[in-house]
């Protein structure tokens, strides 16, 4: 079949011939690189960063104090010459170096900002190891849920980077779950897929770590010679080693085991020389532990006194690094033997102090499933946002691509170009059309997404009525004390002045009464249940109050606490058990310390904090 060329196809084919140097050149600066802007101080500066981070990942520098001056260094250099990585890096070991010191706060809000960075810049082994170091420290701090989420979000991260290490460690977690849901032969199956890896690429430590968690699964199969075996050679070859870290653990670990075969004074030694090396490394996680367990020890073999010891340091060393469960389980131990001795008044302070607890384990729950929500929200929306980029950028590289080919096809023969031009365009254009088609389902995702934020922003209201349910409560509270002292304070007068009419025998009965309802109007209990629930529900009220006025007693700050539930002068009074012109006085302080103005109200400045 032959083909007509009319002069419009010819004109057409000339001007391509003519613009296919200008297009070539257009696509060559698209793809290029711009590095003008380096200039010789960014280099110098970028490459001090890598050094200080290369020289404390491998371990060259050993003292707190000196890492964390150059990772201040780093960290400045990163910030004034804008380097995301570098300062993602820093913050990264920053992180680590707060959570080897057991500063579990600092450490979580460096990670948190590692996060951020890593996701900016695409970096995806970093937010691995990130989640992977958040979902250890959250296991420190005794919240295996949140842990196990972290480990099973860092766990396609690191298949997708190939990172063995990572997978073998998290692997090591998964096994150790498995064990404690008797799901034994799974869990033997992730430490052997641990241990090939780490044989792999040669990590002693994580070796050494899936081998003492392979004594656990023993342990928990019942197996305990063969449990003990591997803990002997572990903890003999860490022993020639004086290495120091995993020590006390393996201590720890193989002492249990000793107690489960009623080997109670061996336990006991074993636990005594995790305690030595715990104590001169100052591992406050595992000191907790290993006092834990020798108090509870103590208390099955009915030695009151050393359990008391050890427990009330177990209590100690969780407040810490804020392992809530770990000081219940120690609190309920001490109860018990306050009771058992007749100390009642201890075991009660004991017993309020669990309950403060157990209400911060549920703020704390309320907080995270929160965050959880959030997070995934914010995982959501960037993977929709991700997806529409990717199908404009598909748009992009496909126009790019029709311009290079035709670019090509202008140096063969003008038939050959015709026919391939008016074919490309058709299937050109119906790719458009396709692209065009995913761009609208794209948008209809999205719009999707913003629908969930509505969902998730009536949840956050939810979450924020149950807080105002606590502080009406909280306001219930004061306002029952305020009107029990006042009826104990009237019935008290009441008593007063009918024993001046009495005999002296019903006067003696009186006055005991009268003494009786003074002394129940003294008692602080209450008072001091109050504050507690106070001080958990306004963490940061005294914080910021005593940062703000140092000079403050705590009388007044106490005054303060009642005045930002918006407490009357009169209920205050009642509540405190004093007269209306103690009241003004100590308003009259107050004002006087925080230099207010006599416009200014005392009650709208308090409840700014």
């Amino acid at each position: 079949m032959s083909m007509m060329f009319k002069p419009a196809h010819i004109r057409f084919l000339i001007f391509l011939l003519m613009m296919s140097p200008w297009l070539f050149s257009c696509i060559r600066k698209e793809n290029k690189k711009d590095n003008s802007n380096l200039s010789p101080d960014y280099i110098q500066d970028t490459t001090s960063i890598h050094e200080i981070l290369e020289s404390i990942s491998s371990d060259k520098i050993t003292d707190y104090d000196s890492i964390m001056k150059l990772l201040g260094i780093a960290h400045e250099l990163s910030i004034r010459n804008n380097y995301t990585d570098g300062l993602a890096g820093t913050l990264f070991y920053k992180g680590n170096q707060n959570f080897k010191s057991n500063r579990y706060k600092d450490a979580l809000a460096c990670y948190d900002e590692v996060l951020v960075l890593a996701d900016k810049a695409g970096n995806t082994l970093l937010k691995a190891r990130c989640l992977e170091r958040m979902a250890s420290l959250y296991l420190s701090m005794n919240d295996p849920n949140l842990s196990l989420k972290l480990y099973y979000q860092a766990l396609p991260l690191f298949e997708s980077e190939n990172n063995k290490q990572g997978i073998a460690s998290v692997y090591n977690i998964l096994g150790i779950y498995k064990t404690d849901q008797n799901e034994f032969d799974t869990a033997y199956r992730y430490f052997e897929k641990a241990m090939a890896l780490n044989r792999e690429v040669k990590n002693d430590y994580g070796l050494l770590q899936n081998r003492g968690n392979l004594a656990y699964l023993y342990e928990k199969q019942g197996k305990i010679s063969e449990a003990e075996k591997i803990y002997l050679e572990l903890i003999g070859g860490l022993e020639k080693e004086n290495e120091k870290i995993s020590l006390p653990i393996l201590y720890d670990n193989f002492a249990s085991l000793l107690q489960k075969s009623n080997r109670n004074e061996e336990s006991l030694a074993y636990l005594r020389k995790g305690m030595r090396v715990a104590e001169e490394t100052r591992d406050t996680s595992i000191l907790e532990s290993l006092y834990h367990n020798a108090g509870r020890l103590y208390y099955s073999m009915k030695k009151s006194d050393s359990a008391v010891y050890f427990l009330s340091r177990s209590v100690i060393c969780a407040r810490v690094v804020g392992a809530v469960k770990s000081e219940l389980k120690a609190l309920s131990l001490l109860v018990a033997i306050d009771t058992a001795s007749g100390n009642y008044k201890a075991a009660a302070e004991k017993s309020n102090r669990m309950v403060i607890l157990k209400d911060s384990v549920y703020s704390r729950k309320i907080r995270n499933n929160l965050r959880n929500s959030e997070l995934g929200y914010e995982n959501v929306k960037k993977e929709k946002l991700i997806a529409y980029q990717q199908l404009e950028l598909k748009i992009i590289r496909q126009k790019q691509t029709w311009f290079l080919i035709l670019f090509l096809i202008s140096t063969l023969s003008v038939l050959l170009l015709v026919s391939l031009i008016v074919v490309l365009r058709k299937n050109t254009l119906r790719k458009q059309e396709i692209l065009q088609e995913r761009l609208k389902t794209a948008a209809l995702e999205l719009e999707k997404v913003r629908s969930d934020k509505e969902i998730h922003k009536l949840r956050l209201e939810k979450i924020q009525e149950e807080v105002r349910t606590k502080e009406r409560e909280q306001l219930s509270n004061a306002l029952a004390i305020e009107q029990k002292n006042e009826l104990l304070n009237q019935i008290s007068e009441k008593i007063s002045t009918a024993m001046g009419d009495a005999d002296s025998i019903k006067a003696d009965l009186l006055l005991q009464i009268v003494s009786s309802i003074k002394s129940q109007v003294r008692d602080s209990g209450e008072l001091d249940q109050f504050n507690e629930k106070f001080s958990s529900l306004h963490q940061e009220f005294y914080v910021n109050l005593k940062s703000r006025h140092p000079d403050l007693t705590k009388t007044e700050l106490k005054f303060c606490a009642y005045l930002k539930i918006n407490l009357s002068g009169n209920q205050i009074a009642n509540i405190l058990n004093v007269t209306n012109e103690a009241i003004r006085k100590t308003r009259y302080r107050i004002r006087k310390k925080m230099d207010l103005s006599s416009d200014e109200s005392l009650e709208h400045y308090i409840s700014t904090f």
